[in-house]
């Protein structure tokens, strides 16, 4: 048992993915502390010469939500290497008598399951809980304020009422009826103020004040409304306000305020199989990777190389994948978003402003937030996902579920119910007796799509899909195009006119899995003059994986991949030189989307 060998086991039985606590802090900048959850990924291990059995060297683990991003070099992200820690340990043998070892273990734990006390501090997206040890209401609390959700809690067994009612057979402990009898009163105290029914002599600014002044107006014996009857006093059991005397305090001046101590400054240094130097957390959302200093064995210029070729001196940044709940579409279209946002910042605002779109919004808001250093680039993601999700559960689910980029897309690119781009009017250019049916133009997304492509009459596209390009896919968006319905009145094919009020800054064209030539600019004549729209990021797709590549405004390419690159971009070659099949697959996945920005 654990609790033998004051939690350090005696005997480790390991698997990959095995869930495991980390029981001591080994290495704190690099969030392995005692407490923190992971699960096996691998390990290292040796005959050892005395007994001649396989030892346990180094544990490699992936740690579970960490508060700051992992990376250390040549391992994935969050996995971090464990070692042996030596410990005496007091065993108590059969006979009651104790005796010391001293021995070397990995100081993990299996973590199938874990106390009350120990889960405190903790959130659980799903949250299994054991009600029937529970000896009191704090415990009940402990266990079911861990979920995230009610939906995602599940009881097991079911539990005893009269626990949380009642305390060890009698009433519920006085101190914590005393708790919700106070927090009845200040929610009716809340509501009386908000509805601006409160009286002016009701100001206190601490709990026990205001509460005694409320009871003072409306009377000692006065109860909300609602208030449950297991809380409810009387005069002979009256409510009475704990005694309580006021802290005193001053407020503190530059003259007596004490001298600020300086920072430490860590110094960089090999620990175990990693170098590593301390992060500064930020606060809330933010997640920064851990920065890893420059390997000492290298030259400074020979360094410099190398984070050339491996990075391109670039200053972008991409989304890194949520294994938990599978974010790949979302990674691969913010991260060009983004880096978009950042070197168009005015073209993406006159969007947002055309489309006022909810996501589209939450999205270039959580940007702005970002660049104040006050959002992670994944908390803008997630707070997307969760609109999106609340939206329409079946098509952005949450969990180890994909998402279709198309969905996506189109959720992000369509305009709000009282905005519209303009107008698609579909009459008959013959006879003119057909009614003329007009509908608004909301979606900057063109979805290729097979019989538009053959139905159409502008002479210049092909007939054969494999020899169009994504130019000729927008002409299809922005021209009229005769369609196969007809005319009541004369029986010739209606033609579908199209006028655009505002053209949009960011147009998305999805092929699919067609194969066609992808154009580097796109030409439309509008009625203003021409227009250019240049290619600015494309989004690749095989394997179950969505992975992007932005072209920026030099048309050097850059490469991301949640999973993969995390944070980086690596440069792939240049737009202009590039033929077309380099562009069309990138590392075992094909080109599906495209998205151009108005030049």
């Amino acid at each position: 048992m654990p609790k033998a060998s004051e939690h350090k086991a005696g005997v480790l039985k390991l698997c990959k993915g095995l869930p495991v606590l980390i029981k001591y802090n080994q290495a704190t900048e690099c969030c392995v502390t005692n407490g923190a959850e992971a699960k096996v990924v691998d390990w290292i291990s040796y005959y050892h010469p005395h007994t001649k059995m396989r030892t346990l060297k180094t544990l490699f683990v992936e740690l579970q939500n960490p508060p700051t991003l992992i990376q250390l070099p040549g391992l994935p992200l969050n996995v971090v290497p464990i070692s042996p820690e030596s410990r005496e340990v007091n065993c108590e043998v059969p006979d009651g008598s104790i005796i010391k070892i001293n021995r070397s273990q990995i100081p993990v734990l299996p973590n199938f399951a874990m106390t009350d006390y120990c889960s405190q501090g903790r959130t659980r997206p799903f949250n299994v809980v054991h009600l029937n040890n529970c000896t009191s209401h704090q415990s009940y609390y402990t266990c079911l304020s861990r979920s995230a959700t009610h939906e995602g809690t599940f009881i097991l067994n079911g539990f005893n009422s009269s626990t949380i009612t009642h305390s060890e057979g009698h009433a519920l402990a006085g101190n914590i009826r005393q708790e919700f009898r106070e927090l009845e009163l200040l929610d009716e105290i809340s509501r009386l103020k908000y509805e601006t029914m409160l009286p002016q002599e009701v100001d206190g600014i601490v709990r026990r004040d205001i509460i005694a002044q409320f009871r003072k107006w409306k009377g000692q014996n006065h109860m909300p409304e609602n208030m449950h009857e297991s809380l409810r006093w009387t005069k002979r059991i009256p409510f009475q306000l704990s005694p309580c005397e006021d802290a005193q305090w001053k407020i503190v001046t530059g003259s007596n305020r004490k001298p600020r101590q300086e920072k430490t400054t860590f110094a960089v240094g090999h620990k175990n199989m990693s170098t590593y130097v301390p992060v500064q957390h930020n606060q809330r959302k933010c997640a920064p990777t851990v920065a890893i200093p420059d390997n000492p064995l290298l030259p400074s210029s020979k360094m410099h190389q190398r984070r050339s070729a491996e990075s391109g001196d670039q200053d972008m940044t991409g989304l890194i994948w949520d294994s938990e709940n599978y974010s790949c579409a979302y990674d691969s279209l913010f991260t060009l978003m983004w880096n978009i946002w950042k070197a168009e910042k005015d073209k993406t605002m006159d969007q947002r402003q055309m489309m006022n779109n909810a996501a589209f919004n939450t999205l270039i808001n959580g940007f702005e937030l970002h660049s104040h250093g006050e959002l992670s680039l994944e908390g803008a993601r997630d707070d997307v996902r969760t609109l999106l999700s609340q939206r329409n559960i079946q098509e952005f689910p949450l969990g180890a579920h994909g998402v279709d980029i198309k969905d996506l897309i189109h959720a992000l690119f369509t305009c709000a119910d009282d905005k519209s781009i303009g107008d698609e009017v579909t009459l008959c250019d013959n006879c003119g007796l057909h009614d003329a049916r007009s509908i608004s133009i909301k979606s900057v997304v063109y979805v290729f799509c097979k019989d538009n492509w053959q139905l159409s009459d502008m002479h210049e596209l092909p007939s054969i899909i494999e020899e169009g390009t994504t130019e000729q896919c927008a002409l299809l968006y922005f021209k009229s195009m005769r369609i196969s319905a007809p005319c009541t009145a004369c029986g010739h094919n209606l033609l579908v006119q199209k006028q655009f009020d505002n053209y949009p800054k960011v147009l998305v064209i999805h092929i699919g899995d067609q194969i066609m030539q992808i154009s580097h600019i796109i030409k439309v004549e509008s009625h203003a003059g021409p227009i250019t729209y240049r290619v600015r990021g494309l989004i690749y797709y095989g394997s179950f994986h969505f992975t992007s590549t932005y072209v920026d405004e030099h048309n050097v390419m850059w490469y991301h991949d949640g999973i993969q690159t995390a944070r980086r971009h690596e440069r792939t070659g240049n737009m202009t030189n590039a033929n077309n099949d380099t562009i069309l697959r990138i590392r075992g996945r094909q080109l599906c989307t495209a998205i151009y920005v108005l030049a």
